[in-house]
């Protein structure tokens, strides 16, 4: 494992990052949320996002400064903006796992508004036609 480095991402890296979120969130189908940015220091993470219970509008955060021995590239912002992403596609179950109260409906409703967003990006893929048996 490479030595820890300390790396300051610039107004540019963070304008990638964001491109790199829209991105994202029209590959997953998620048009609909709102996206907001933030670029400031955190340590606890190189990026993060925070949402809605229902994801209507996330704000995505990229850490102004990193201490870590992972580089600092175009490619390194595509997959962090792709996982926070990816975070906000799950958002709405995340949301009810922590709620003190929700119902088994709920979860259900939840659970199956995710397996076709899966489900639709499969298709977008080329990958949502069945095989008759």
């Amino acid at each position: 494992m490479s030595e820890t480095e300390h790396l300051e991402t610039t107004e540019a890296h963070f304008e990638a990052f964001k491109t790199a979120c829209f991105k994202w969130r029209g590959v997953l189908g998620l048009d609909w949320v709102e996206l907001l940015f933030v670029h400031l220091d955190d340590p606890a993470a190189t990026a993060s996002a925070s949402y809605d219970g229902t994801a209507t509008w996330a704000t995505i955060r990229l850490c102004k400064t990193w201490d870590t021995p992972r580089p600092l590239t175009d490619a390194t912002l595509d997959r962090l903006a792709r996982h926070e992403v990816c975070h906000v596609l799950a958002a709405e179950l995340h949301h009810l796992a922590t709620t003190r109260y929700c119902t088994e409906f709920e979860v259900d409703a939840a659970d199956e508004r995710l397996v076709c967003r899966i489900e639709a990006l499969m298709e977008r893929m080329g990958h949502g036609r069945s095989v008759d048996g």
